[in-house]
């Protein structure tokens, strides 16, 4: 999503960046898409300071202040995502709307989160009463907006798990019972390739995977969680895979591929990105200095 919103607000094309980022390029071009995609990285980075901070109703010294640019920049940023996306002007006014008539919002697929209670507190107050504004209500506008896209986003996350954890029945329906579900034989989409999730962090899903994986296996996994919310609204959803033996590490489809076939040692790339990491802080690597020592080398050393 984020990486559309920017191409939209900057005028980029989105096709030609995903076919540019796709596309297997020979040895002349690949440095200028390497340098294209680092730009466009932090672009993106700013564009998503800007989407979450103007949803929460960000001013512009706000978020010159988080994205550590100057102030016009920012009033920048903030008015070219208003111009590009007026749809969202006139979707933040319907939420508005309809957390005003009804005193909940509900998410796309229908939980409710309640602000009844707040606005009718507010509504009995003296402010209120008399200039027919109230920062109370000013909050719950905010954050129904915000509710509706982070709820949302949540439902997502929640039933990519569902449809991956749980297996389905002959008729298609999802089975949640286990007793059912050991007794019929049914199997998961994670149980038939022996991967197993480990856990989720906001909109991503970790799992662990065997050591020799097929990259069709996972990118199953990714069709799955970018097809659970139903396309109603014509966006498509996208989901990255990343791979690696260790945690932190970004390992490309040709990399697991030599992996896979015993040509690529991971421990070689990841002595690699220690000594790097550590070169930063004047630390000279040595191999095993991160081993577990036990109590009598420890008193060996002191001495």
């Amino acid at each position: 999503m984020h990486s559309r919103v920017t191409c939209q607000i900057h005028s980029f094309d989105y096709d030609i960046k995903e076919q540019g980022t796709n596309s297997s390029t020979t040895e002349i071009v690949r440095p200028t898409i390497e340098r294209l995609s680092t730009f466009f990285e932090l672009l993106r980075k700013k564009t998503k300071s800007v989407v979450f901070g103007v949803i929460y109703g960000i001013t512009d010294l706000g978020l010159s202040d988080q994205i550590e640019s100057s102030k016009e920049e920012a009033k920048e940023l903030i008015d070219g995502f208003k111009s590009s996306m007026p749809n969202y002007l006139r979707w933040e006014g319907t939420t508005h709307k309809e957390v005003m008539e009804k005193g909940y919002i509900e998410t796309v697929l229908g939980r409710k989160r309640r602000f009844g209670e707040t606005i009718a507190e507010a509504k009995q107050e003296d402010l209120w009463k008399r200039s027919g504004w109230h920062w109370k209500i000013e909050k719950c506008k905010r954050q129904s907006c915000n509710a509706k896209i982070q709820g949302s986003s949540a439902d997502q996350s929640k039933k990519a798990m569902v449809e991956l954890f749980y297996p389905k029945r002959p008729d298609g329906t999802t089975c949640l019972n286990r007793r059912e579900w050991v007794i019929n034989g049914y199997v998961s989409q994670l149980e038939k390739d022996d991967i197993h999730l480990v856990l989720q962090v906001h909109d991503e899903l970790i799992f662990d995977v065997p050591e020799i994986v097929d990259l069709a296996v996972l990118k199953a996994i990714t069709d799955t969680m970018a097809n659970v919310i139903p396309n109603d609204a014509g966006v498509q959803f996208k989901s990255d895979i990343e791979v690696s033996p260790y945690w932190g590490g970004n390992f490309s489809q040709e990399q697991i591929r030599l992996m896979n076939e015993g040509a690529l040692n991971w421990r070689d790339i990841f002595e690699e990105e220690v000594k790097k990491k550590l070169s930063k802080f004047g630390i000279e690597y040595e191999v095993g200095m991160f081993a577990e020592k036990h109590d009598e080398e420890e008193e060996e050393e002191a001495a």
